[in-house]
């Protein structure tokens, strides 16, 4: 029972003081002087531990306070950047989402050029293939006339019936399948561009839909292209009507063709040089074929021109800047613009060699029937060449002729007359009459013969005019087809711009989807390190309470310890005076029996003494330790053995204070005996009462 109660310090010693015995008598004012300095050091200790409490009190609630605020200020900051980076990501989102949808569009729109392109290109193919035929066909038809005006004259019937066998060859259809086809192309090729422009302002303006009454208006040009169109199929029905109606028809002006021309040049909207206006046949043939040759080279410099255009128009669409696709479009402009004017020249030059070749072929010379015909023929090379070139040069050759035919028949009969008048003998001139007779059936035979090629010519003339006009129809016709493809190509490259930026601005919705989920993420994430922070306030907030708690728990402990000591103090001065009373009995009765045995209460006065220098001068705090080995201090050779005590192995030994500069321990027995211990016999008992391994061996050792 001691053992239990020697770990608790104080306690444990007022406990223990009763049963000290004897030996408690010459120290009893010391402990008590002791005691009090314990107390007080207790008090002031209860104190400091009150002070301090305080002082943590008031650090944790500064501390908590610190805390909720710095809390509350991340909270705010975390809030605001997570609100901005929303808002960022919200605003990229749908930035990209854009781009992904003018991509689309674009997609879409680069895919319906595809198609329109192929169409275009078939329907060009088409176009190209039938203006080849017409093309040959009337160079066939051409070359027959040239040979039929270089044969010898035959009669009107003859030529009659030859000029309604070529005119039968010419394709005067108008419900075929090719003009059929034709105008199929022509209507769908407006309803799809009607139908693209309604798509664009739809999609890119945000704009209502154009109703099909608001379409386009066609441009002069056009309406009358197709006019010029059916007028043309329209006239291939009755293709023999249509040649008095061109022969009753009043003459133009020799710069006829030259306004033609012109007028087909316009309508294309391209730019010819004034110098070099389209020859016509009229011209000699050197003119002709410096004319060809110069326009060959000009040709090759605009091809030339095209394909370095094309380059860079190739470059510049590579290039994604607005400028850029500016440039590329005009550029292309250009381009169609020097294509249209190349297939122009072209077409000049095909016109200049044909008509170099029918120069050549009429420049052969003709048999020469009779005399007044030499008269004629001699001019008939310059009469065809104004047949194929200039009509009014013709007709006034034409006239010429007749005037001359009228006026020598006149002549010949004012001759015959006034040699009948003035002759008296008839029968001398009569040769001459017959003669003159004979010349005037010659001249009269010429003049019909002249009146008939005459009026062929005139046939020749009309169809010459209906073939130059069909010509200036296709021309119209190839360059509203050339100005058409060069819409379509910037169509194409605009819809290609449009679709890139649809493609952007899907991507940017995809990524702007996905960094909303992201962000939706990093929001639950920021929320639960949220309920985290608070839960952590919440647990700080107990924490305060439970070390409040405790604070106040041990402040009661304290408070109870302290007046447990103030009744032990009470205690001990009525046992201290007690222990004076006693001391003096004592006193009384030693100096009764110092003469009987002097030596031996000198040698434990000295003990007394001795023990009590020690005890005072170690600190007041009790110890339980257990002898490792049993110990006789009388066995040795020891100076005071009377002043250690005897120890038996596994016995518990009370000790005072500490160790001394030569290793010994103030202690004392169970049964109150006081000495000194060596240190390296003894060993310290836990708070548990069990002491080490080595003090059970030495204990079952002996």
């Amino acid at each position: 029972m001691t053992r239990n109660v020697a770990g608790r310090g104080l306690v444990a010693r007022s406990c223990a003081s009763p049963r000290r015995g004897p030996a408690q008598a010459p120290g009893s004012l010391a402990q008590k002087e002791e005691q009090r300095q314990e107390l007080e050091a207790l008090r002031a200790e209860l104190e400091e531990e009150r002070l301090h409490t305080q002082e943590l009190r008031r650090r944790f609630t500064a501390e908590t306070q610190e805390l909720k605020a710095a809390l509350d200020r991340e909270q705010q900051l975390l809030a605001q950047r997570l609100q901005c980076e929303w808002e960022q990501r919200q605003a990229q989102s749908v930035r990209q989402l854009q781009e992904l949808n003018q991509r689309q569009r674009v997609a879409e729109t680069r895919q319906l050029l595809r198609w329109k392109e192929a169409e275009l290109r078939e329907g060009q193919e088409l176009l190209r293939r039938e203006f080849t035929a017409a093309a040959r066909q009337a160079r066939d038809l051409q070359r027959q006339l040239a040979e039929e005006m270089a044969r010898p004259t035959r009669s009107i019937r003859e030529a009659g019936s030859k000029l309604r066998d070529v005119l039968s060859q010419l394709p005067w259809e108008t419900d075929g399948d090719q003009p059929a086809h034709i105008r199929h192309l022509q209507n769908q090729l407006q309803l799809e561009r009607r139908l693209f422009i309604k798509y664009i302002l739809q999609r890119f303006e945000g704009e209502l839909p154009a109703s099909p009454g608001t379409a386009q208006p066609e441009g002069p040009s056009g309406h009358q292209g197709r006019q010029e169109m059916q007028s043309s199929c329209s006239s291939g029905q009755n293709g023999p009507q249509a040649l008095e109606a061109l022969q009753k028809r009043p003459l133009e002006s020799p710069n006829a063709g030259q306004r033609t021309t012109r007028k087909a040049v316009a309508d294309a909207q391209l730019q010819v040089p004034e110098g070099e206006d389209v020859v016509l046949p009229g011209s000699t043939c050197s003119q002709l074929l410096e004319q060809n040759t110069r326009l060959q080279r000009l040709l090759e410099e605009l091809a030339r021109q095209q394909s370095a255009l094309e380059t860079e128009n190739r470059l510049l669409t590579k290039d994604g800047s607005a400028e850029a696709c500016k440039e590329a479009e005009r550029l292309q402009q250009k381009n169609a613009q020097l294509a249209a004017l190349a297939l122009q020249l072209a077409e000049k030059s095909r016109h200049l060699q044909a008509t170099i070749d029918r120069l050549v072929s009429s420049c052969e010379p003709l048999p020469i029937q009779s005399s007044a015909e030499e008269l004629c023929m001699a001019s008939f090379p310059q009469q065809r060449d104004g047949d194929m070139g200039e009509p009014a040069g013709a007709l006034l050759v034409g006239d010429r002729r007749d005037d001359f035919s009228h006026k020598v028949p006149e002549e010949l009969q004012a001759q015959v007359a006034a040699d009948e008048g003035g002759s008296s003998d008839v029968s001398t001139r009569c040769p001459a009459c017959e003669e003159l007779q004979l010349q005037l059936a010659e001249v009269t035979d010429a003049n019909s013969r002249l009146a008939e090629e005459n009026a062929r010519l005139w046939g020749q003339m009309g169809w010459t005019q209906q073939v130059q006009a069909e010509n200036a129809d296709l021309k119209g016709h190839l360059a509203r087809v050339a100005d058409e493809r060069d819409s379509a190509i910037r169509t194409n490259i605009c819809l290609q711009t449009q679709l890139q930026e649809a493609e952007r601005e899907l991507k940017a919705m995809r990524e702007m989807a996905e960094r909303s989920q992201q962000l939706g993420k990093e929001l639950e994430e920021t929320k639960l390190a949220l309920q985290r922070k608070e839960e952590e306030g919440r647990r700080l907030q107990r924490a305060e309470t439970e070390v409040y708690r405790e604070h106040n728990k041990t402040l009661q402990l304290f408070q109870a310890q302290l007046i447990e000591l103030n009744g032990q103090y009470r205690k001990l001065n009525k046992q201290r005076q007690q222990l004076y009373q006693e001391l003096g009995r004592l006193g009384r009765e030693r100096s009764d029996r110092i003469n009987s045995r002097p030596l031996q209460a000198q040698l434990a006065a000295d003990k007394e003494t001795v023990l009590w220098e020690a005890m005072r001068k170690q600190p007041s705090e009790l110890r339980a330790f257990i002898a490792r080995y049993s110990y006789d201090p009388f066995d040795g050779p020891n100076q005071q053995p009377e002043l250690e005590l005897p120890l038996v192995a596994g016995q518990y030994v009370y000790v005072f204070g500490d160790v001394d500069e030569d290793g010994w321990y103030v202690a004392e027995l169970t049964n109150g005996t006081r000495g000194f211990v060596p240190s390296n016999l003894v060993e310290e008992v836990s708070d548990d009462g069990q002491s080490d391994d080595t003090g059970a061996s030495a204990e079952t050792s002996d």
